[in-house]
């Protein structure tokens, strides 16, 4: 949730349009967003249950199965590219 407030300060900042600063502001948005995303994925602390508590029993189970491996998945899905529409998306949504 930190994570969420912080790239929401940032993106009030990008919005002022400070020239020579809205890529910096830009990339601490992408950081806290991906922070926050990789939180609710995977972590020791119990906050990926956020996101099992909003799916159907049957993917709760798989997701369950799964969640030990949460990292590994997030590590092969960034090498092979498969997130790499995750920075347009959010430049598109701070744009």
């Amino acid at each position: 949730m930190t994570n969420i407030l912080i790239a929401l300060s940032w993106h009030k900042m990008l919005r002022l349009g400070i020239p020579f600063l809205s890529e910096v502001f830009f990339y601490a948005i992408l950081l806290n967003l991906a922070l926050a995303i990789f939180n609710l994925i995977r972590s020791p602390s119990g906050r990926s249950r956020v996101v099992s508590s909003f799916l159907p029993k049957d993917l709760e189970k798989k997701y369950a199965y799964l969640e030990p491996y949460g990292l590994l998945i997030v590590i092969v899905l960034l090498n092979m590219g498969w997130l790499d529409f995750v920075p347009s998306l959010i430049y598109g949504a701070c744009a």
